[in-house]
């Protein structure tokens, strides 16, 4: 993914992709994985709010999945959810937590027998009993789901179709519907088999009313070299423009292929009413004159290229980490730059900052790659 910046302070981090939500991945000596999730305020601090934690149980070869919330008064956390599974997903019982009593209640417990899973609600002391199978056709790939309160007797309730053909898998899927006994499209999903760097998933919903499918999203997932999942970028479909429009970005950090943080972006649109010429912006002297192109993740060796219009004007480049720490700078004398990062920085987010004199004409978020 290219991203092309233009340094203009008065308006260049009012749209474009905007960071929405950090998650970082780690463990620790308690817990096997935790993953935590913080949100990116106004002013571009960051707020705790969720985290998941995992814990393999293998004394009792069953896995225990927590769900808590940030406290932003206390600062602590809180319990959520809990779902305990079986190792071998013959059981999973789900739990929430009571601020009242101080303990996890059960809700859900599913069962999974040799033809069919046995499901228990909870609600209050009491709960309801039903049941649940899947039918699968191997020569069709189809998938179908049915419920009854006895195992006796089952009631349709949803299928699903898949078909290979030409490079593209098709997924359709299908409620019952039990007044006119019979299947009604609802989804449609269609994913290219073949691909290189990016895998693309469109989907469609059905409009009853004409019969037909309409357009409904896009997913866009990217590959690194070694194929692991770089970035995945959400589109929605506008009706009104016949396009595909932006919507959100995840990007995935590795740390020697081990999953360390995910970004997630929101894709703001650039206001109709603003237009940029440059004969306005080499006539105003708040707008800064450059802009710089470069791939997002970045991967070492990749290029990195910024213009600027005045070609007198005291230039230089830095790269800062977190910490605030300069890792990399180098002068902009003539019109045009190019440059790479080499190996010597760790993977990990850094700003791009383009200065003249004390002025920071640019600053720009980089994500760096192994």
């Amino acid at each position: 993914m290219l991203i092309v910046s233009f340094c203009a302070t008065s308006y260049a981090q009012n749209f474009g992709w905007q960071d929405h939500k950090l998650i970082d991945h780690f463990n620790t000596d308690v817990f096997d994985k935790v993953r935590e999730e913080s949100v990116y305020l106004s002013d571009e601090t960051l707020e705790k709010t969720l985290r998941h934690i995992t814990i393999n149980d293998k004394n009792h070869h069953q896995n225990i999945d927590i769900k808590q919330v940030w406290n932003q008064q206390t600062k602590e956390w809180l319990n959520k959810k809990k779902h305990i599974s079986a190792t071998n997903e013959s059981i999973n019982l789900y739990f929430t937590w009571s601020e009242a009593t101080k303990n996890w209640v059960k809700k859900r417990e599913v069962v999974r027998l040799d033809d069919y899973s046995k499901i228990k609600t909870w609600r209050n002391d009491s709960y309801k009993e039903h049941y649940q199978r899947s039918v699968k056709e191997n020569n069709t790939y189809t998938v179908e789901i049915a419920y009854s309160l006895r195992p006796e007797s089952w009631e349709n309730h949803s299928k699903g179709v898949v078909v290979v053909e030409n490079d593209h898998k098709i997924t359709i899927k299908q409620k019952w519907n039990s007044k006119i006994q019979n299947w009604q499209n609802t989804i449609k999903v269609i994913e290219n088999e073949s691909f290189d760097r990016e895998q693309k998933t469109e989907t469609y919903v059905w409009d009853k009313d004409l019969n037909i499918w309409r357009k409904h999203r896009l997913k866009v997932y990217i590959f690194d070299e070694n194929g692991s999942n770089s970035a995945i970028v959400l589109h929605n479909w506008n009706e009104e423009l016949g396009a595909w429009e932006k919507k959100n970005r995840t990007l995935f950090i590795r740390d020697e292929n081990r999953l360390v943080q995910v970004i997630k972006q929101k894709w703001v649109e650039m206001p109709s009413d603003l237009t940029v010429d440059e004969n306005e912006l080499l006539e105003s002297s708040e707008l800064a004159l450059c802009n710089c192109t470069f791939p997002n993740p970045y991967a070492f060796g990749e290029k990195i290229s910024c213009h600027k219009f005045l070609e007198n004007s005291n230039t230089d480049i830095h790269i800062f980490d977190l910490n605030g720490k300069e890792v990399f700078t180098t002068p902009f004398f003539d019109s045009d730059i190019y440059f790479q990062l080499n190996g010597d920085l760790i993977s990990g987010i850094y700003f791009l900052v383009i200065q003249e004199d004390n002025n920071v004409l640019l600053r720009e978020k980089l994500v760096i790659q192994d």
